[in-house]
């Protein structure tokens, strides 16, 4: 779990950094992008990784949205058990509060 941590804060610390450095050419200033739109990328990617890494859930075409910690699932599976472990999974990262699975059974 520490290391999901550490890869979290990792994610986010990168992303904040990138978002930072990259700049629009036209007016010559960075994007704008808060610290909680890093953070829920980070989560989001979280999550993928979860799903990446069960032997299940690795060939799943599921999407993954993040917004102040609430993730949405959406997509399709093949039943019940792979919908509700996603949702275990999605669940299992850090700073997520809620969430919303959409996943509707193929």
């Amino acid at each position: 779990m520490q290391n999901l941590h550490l890869f979290i804060h990792n994610i986010s610390f990168s992303l904040f950094f990138i978002g930072c450095s990259q700049q629009n050419e036209k007016h010559n200033f960075a994007p704008v992008s808060t610290p909680m739109e890093s953070l829920d990328k980070a989560k989001a990617t979280a999550i993928e990784l979860n799903f990446k890494t069960d032997p299940e859930l690795v060939n799943m075409k599921i999407n993954v949205e993040v917004k102040f910690g609430i993730a949405t699932l959406s997509g399709s599976v093949p039943s019940e058990e792979i919908k509700a472990k996603a949702e275990n999974l999605a669940r299992k990262v850090e700073g997520i509060r809620e969430v919303r699975n959409n996943l509707i059974l193929e």
